[in-house]
């Protein structure tokens, strides 16, 4: 079956940003970001100084929030690390999810569980907000979230909250208003 236009753009975008989000999580695992601006604003740590709040990816426990084209697409970009993933798609049946390795899981069981989550669901009347603060709160000390689908799925000054007081790591793509204002937090 041949693809659409449309469907092709999409499959491609999805590609994209599951390449961004890879990106984004490894950075969130490094510090890779932080210690460039440590480093440029003279403040540089080497060893195990930069590297004390440091995770691997490989054999790390991650979960997704949805698993549409972007977490299709992430999928395989994933599987050299050799994580455990457990996902949460109330739209898609256990043996979809199973049928492509991975582990069909409660919301809960997805934040509560894993060092990263990929936040991938697309926004509907059920899933607005759904990363509210009482949910955020099940992620663990130092989880590293990465929220690339749409900014309503969560609770953004929750999740700021819980960012600030380094509670756990976030990468984030969207915003609530985009562009963002300057003097947004």
């Amino acid at each position: 079956v041949q693809a659409s236009k449309d469907e092709r753009e999409l499959l491609a975008y999805a590609q994209a940003v599951a390449e961004y989000s890879l990106g984004l999580a490894l950075d969130l695992a490094r510090g890779i970001t932080r210690e460039d601006r440590a480093f440029r604003a003279g403040r540089e740590r080497y060893t195990s100084g930069a590297n004390q709040d440091a995770v691997l990816l490989r054999h790390a426990d991650v979960g997704f929030v949805g698993f549409g084209n972007i977490g299709r697409a992430l999928l395989p970009l994933l599987r050299p690390f050799a994580p455990r993933i457990r996902v949460y798609d109330p739209w898609l049946p256990d043996s979809a999810l199973r049928e492509a390795d991975v582990e069909p899981a409660g919301l809960e069981q997805v934040l509560s569980e894993s060092t990263f989550v990929f936040v991938l669901a697309t926004v509907t009347d059920e899933s607005e907000h759904l990363l509210d603060g009482k949910r955020l709160d099940l992620l663990r000390p130092a989880a590293r979230l990465v929220l690339v689908s749409r900014a309503a799925v969560v609770d953004f000054p929750a999740l700021y909250e819980r960012v600030a007081t380094g509670r756990f790591l976030a990468a984030v793509d969207v915003w609530p208003a985009e562009p963002v204002a300057p003097d947004d937090p």
